[in-house]
Parts: structure tokens; C-alpha cells; sequence
């Protein structure tokens, strides 16, 4: 496992020895930590779309824009600190391979908020199907479609 970047955010370095964000059975440090490090590239639409959800978890605010197509990417990310992501679901995938230029991916995202940092919580989820392409050979995240109506 390699360390946190001195350039990147991330809750202490015990993490990258958790289970990983996205719901896989590998280790945060090996799953999706190098593809949010830069270690390496994420090979499908569905790593990407496994390695901004764990971004999401750990507030990296950097990997979510630098993984956001140009086209469509905002100038900053905000996170809230009264909601906290609690499992991903892969739904579907078609195309996003290791050939394709474009892929698509329907997730659930699942999530508590309170209404303020000591009240109640209450889970919800987030039913998306992202777009992805490929842009100077890297995959992006280019836009999603909450709820779709399939």
C-alpha cells in the first residue's frame, strides 16, 4: 500500500487498510485508493464510477474534478457534514470496457443525513445512470440521470 500523497486529502492512513468504500471485498489501499492517488488509471467505467463513490466517502475533492469531463465538470465539489455515505450498488453496466470509448453505469448510492450534526438521521439513496467516455485516453464521468425510468 502506498501512502497518501502529500497533495491529497484523505482521512488517516489506517484507512487504506479498511474494506473498500465501494462495496468490493478488496481493501481500500489496493481497490480503489491507486486509481484516486493516480497510482493507476481506471481501466472500465465501473472502476471509475467505484473510485468516485469512495471519494465522495473520504471528501476528496481532487479526484472527483480531475475524473469529471471537461465538458461538464464544475469548479468545485461540496460535501455536507451531515451526510454520510453508506454502501454503492452496482446495478448495471453497458459497454465502458477496456476497448470502449463510452459506457454507461446504473448505481445506487446509498446515504444518512440529519438535519443538524447532533439530530436524527434518516437513510436515503441515490438512484443514478452515469454517462462515461473516454478523454485523452482516460475514462470521465460526464453526466448522470437520477431515477431513471427504465
Amino acid at each position: 500500500m502506498t501512502p497518501p500523497s502529500a497533495n491529497t486529502s484523505i482521512r488517516p492512513v489506517q484507512e487504506l487498510g479498511r474494506r473498500c468504500y465501494c462495496g468490493s471485498a478488496a481493501l481500500f489501499g489496493q481497490c480503489c485508493w491507486p486509481v484516486i492517488d493516480q497510482q493507476r488509471d481506471a481501466p472500465t467505467a465501473e472502476t471509475l464510477m467505484r473510485s468516485r463513490f469512495s471519494a465522495y466517502c473520504i471528501q476528496n475533492e481532487a479526484h472527483l474534478l480531475r475524473s469529471w469531463a471537461p465538458s461538464t465538470r464544475p469548479s468545485r465539489v461540496s460535501f455536507s457534514t451531515i451526510q454520510e455515505w453508506l454502501g454503492l450498488e452496482i446495478r448495471s453496466t453497458f459497454q465502458g470496457g477496456l476497448l470502449d470509448q463510452t459506457g454507461r453505469v446504473e448505481f445506487v448510492a446509498s446515504f444518512e443525513t440529519a438535519v443538524s450534526e447532533s439530530g436524527p438521521r434518516a437513510e436515503s439513496a441515490i438512484h443514478e445512470l452515469s454517462s462515461f467516455e473516454r478523454h485523452e485516453g482516460r475514462w470521465v464521468y460526464v453526466n448522470g440521470v437520477h431515477d431513471p425510468d427504465f
